[in-house]
């Protein structure tokens, strides 16, 4: 019976594509592994789910600025 395995890529705008597909799982394992860049990553063997991960793009962190403080008054 003809069950191929396929590695699935999903970004954060939700565009899908793939990234290997084989009658051989090693490709699909190793396109699997190889795979950084930000999203869900799904490796599908002989027909059924068997690998996922999600994968946290960079995260940009912005320095807040410093509150400001009332200024006590001396008398």
């Amino acid at each position: 019976m003809f069950k191929p395995s396929v590695t699935i890529h999903k970004d954060a705008s939700g565009k899908l594509s793939v990234l290997a597909y084989s009658e051989d799982s090693d490709v699909c394992v190793k396109a699997y592994t190889d795979c950084a860049e930000a999203g869900e990553i799904v490796y599908i063997r002989k027909g059924s789910v068997d690998k996922r991960k999600k994968i946290q793009g960079l995260i940009v962190t912005t320095k807040k600025a410093a509150k400001k403080t009332a200024k006590k008054s001396v008398k």
